[in-house]
């Protein structure tokens, strides 16, 4: 019986390393993407000054005006691979500069996302609006655990 159970066992880690090789060339890709395009270990602090100075810059040379930015509570934890800053932000201006800007800053290459989004019309001129959006920053964080 022992002699059984062991042989049942081997038999399914077997099947399971034939799936593993079977479903190889899907993670080889996605692989060597994260190897490309994974960004160098950094600091909280780094990151979301980084992120203010893309959200504020990209505005600009989208001619809108940002009204006001707000860091969030970041997403931290020693058993992510990756951590997140997030800045909640606040624009007015064109509708034809909001688009390309929210293009520019949803990024995925960059591990960067609007996660949230909210476009109201302006009341005295219909060609402008107000946006409120969620950017978020994913980073790997520098070794000892949780950065500050």
């Amino acid at each position: 019986q022992a002699a059984e159970a062991g042989l049942e066992a081997a038999k399914g880690k077997v099947e399971q390393a034939q799936i593993n090789l079977n479903s190889r060339s899907v993670y080889e890709r996605d692989m060597a993407w994260l190897s490309k395009n994974e960004p160098k270990p950094s600091t909280r602090q780094r990151v979301e000054t980084q992120l203010q100075q893309v959200v504020a810059n990209f505005a600009r040379s989208n001619g809108l005006e940002v009204s006001s930015t707000k860091v969030q509570e970041p997403v931290q934890d020693p058993g992510l691979n990756y951590h997140r800053v997030r800045i909640r932000v606040q624009l007015k201006g064109g509708e034809a500069g909001l688009y390309p800007y929210l293009v520019r800053l949803h990024s995925p290459r960059d591990f960067r996302a609007v996660t949230y989004l909210r476009i109201n019309p302006q009341k005295d001129d219909k060609t402008q609006v107000d946006c409120e959006a969620l950017v978020e920053q994913w980073f790997v964080p520098e070794q000892g655990g949780l950065t500050s």
